[in-house]
């Protein structure tokens, strides 16, 4: 096999594989709230240091991280910005443009007067696996978790697909990621067809979720759940109490729906 010995022992999802759950499952529990924020900061930190590989690097300064790769994916920056903290963020990167990431309370004004714009916004997100009511998987869609080279290269041109990237930068940014341990991509298919993908990360506390997205041409047809809720079955199975993700506009009415709680708002800032 292709990838380590490991993912012989995910299980398969097929059609039909998640069974309707009672609808008293959990009516006498209130769901707790999670109590941490900097999500996606957290477990991105634990993924990339275990990552090798050339032009992959971290700058961890004081309260200021920073990440690089050989593919603009994660030219990120973490922590509050001032003066001093962007021209280190600058000497670090180099030529290459980069996003300062900052939450609600972070001095957003003190970026635009630097020249920086934003770009986009996206919903840090989590959900309490414990009691949660795994929905049916709708007909015809299959998932299963990508175990042979055939299926990462579907992996690979199914999700740089529905992202609307390169698939070589996509192959070039996440194949460290998988051979890495605790990490799972999941494919789902519809009707035979490779049409939606998911990365499980089962982490040092929680689990986390990446690389959620689903071929135009397959949209609306219960497909992005599916490859969500095979991610969160897992982790509920390895004892994790909570799943994490980072959800974009468009996708975050969909993860409320499965039982995401809304955490916080992170602006994306282009450097000048």
């Amino acid at each position: 096999p292709f990838f380590p010995s490991r993912f012989l022992d995910i299980a398969q999802f097929g059609e039909g594989a998640i069974q309707e759950p009672s609808p008293s499952a959990h009516a006498e529990f209130e769901t707790p709230r999670y109590q941490e924020k900097d999500l996606l900061r957290k477990t991105l930190l634990e993924i990339e240091r275990k990552v090798q590989g050339p032009g992959r690097k971290i700058l961890e300064e004081n309260s200021l991280l920073a990440f690089t790769a050989p593919v603009p994916f994660i030219d990120w920056v973490f922590g509050k910005p001032s003066f001093e903290s962007v021209q280190r963020a600058k000497g670090f990167f180099g030529e290459k443009p980069f996003k300062w990431r900052v939450s609600e309370e972070d001095d957003r004004l003190g970026l635009m007067e630097m020249g920086f714009k934003e770009s986009e916004r996206e919903y840090e997100m989590a959900i309490y696996l414990r009691t949660l009511d795994i929905p049916e998987v709708a007909e015809g869609i299959s998932i299963r978790p990508v175990i042979s080279l055939q299926e990462y290269s579907q992996w690979v041109t199914t999700s740089a697909n529905a992202w609307n990237l390169d698939p070589v930068m996509w192959d070039r940014f996440f194949l460290p990621w998988i051979k890495t341990e605790k990490i799972v991509p999941y494919i789902a298919f519809f009707n035979g067809e490779p049409a939606a993908t998911s990365l499980l990360y089962l982490g040092e506390k929680d689990a986390s979720l990446w690389a959620i997205g689903t071929r135009p041409d397959f949209r609306r047809q219960g497909l992005g759940t599916a490859v969500t809720c095979a991610c969160l079955q897992e982790a509920k199975k390895n004892g994790y109490d909570w799943d994490v993700l980072s959800a974009s506009e468009m996708g975050r009415p969909m993860y409320e729906k499965i039982g995401f709680q809304f955490q916080q708002v992170i602006h994306d800032y282009s450097s000048p």
